[in-house]
């Protein structure tokens, strides 16, 4: 019975990791002060970011670059490539509409994004 238990409990811990990020896509916030918010943002092949409103000017620096598709409230995509080491100041208004970011890459992509309050 004990290794029943056992077993069931292992079991039960793999699929809590299996379910713990499902979706290829992770937000680290690093800093968040009066001035700054900063995150780094990892999506795998394939993952989706949930859809956002961005209202702040962002400062993007690419970790590791990638072809990403935004995908826009009404439908509408835009391809984004990502090439590692670009520097991007990101502050016109369709930067600033709600949209999800899903990687078309083969690739996992990173960006650093610093957010200027």
């Amino acid at each position: 019975m004990k290794k029943i238990i056992a077993l069931l409990f292992v079991f039960l811990i793999n699929i809590g990791a299996a379910f713990a990020d499902n979706t290829g896509f992770e937000q680290k916030q690093i800093i968040d002060n009066n001035r700054v918010r900063v995150v780094v943002a990892i999506w795998k092949p394939g993952a989706e970011s949930p859809s956002a409103a961005r209202t702040m000017d962002r400062v993007v620096k690419v970790v590791k670059g990638g072809t990403v598709e935004r995908h826009f409230e009404d439908g509408s995509k835009k391809v984004v490539i990502f090439k590692t080491g670009d520097l991007l100041y990101q502050d016109s208004p369709e930067d600033k509409m709600a949209y999800s970011i899903k990687n078309t890459s083969k690739n996992t992509v990173i960006v650093n994004a610093i957010f200027l309050k």
